[in-house]
């Protein structure tokens, strides 16, 4: 998706790459995501790392 605006990488056509066609559910959530700015990347940032804590946990 290169270097294109934020609002142009969420939503393109069925034939274009996009993060709301995505297969990967990381980046469909990205889609969801009203803006892309600094409180918006820690906020994933956050639950990237929680579910990695959570899904591999080492006791």
């Amino acid at each position: 998706m290169g270097n294109k605006p934020f609002g142009e990488k969420k939503i393109q056509s069925d034939v274009s790459p996009s993060y709301s066609n995505s297969s990967l559910q990381a980046q469909k959530t990205l889609a969801e995501e009203p803006m892309w700015d600094a409180g918006t990347i820690s906020e994933r940032e956050d639950r990237i790392v929680n579910f990695a804590l959570q899904r591999w946990a080492i006791y």
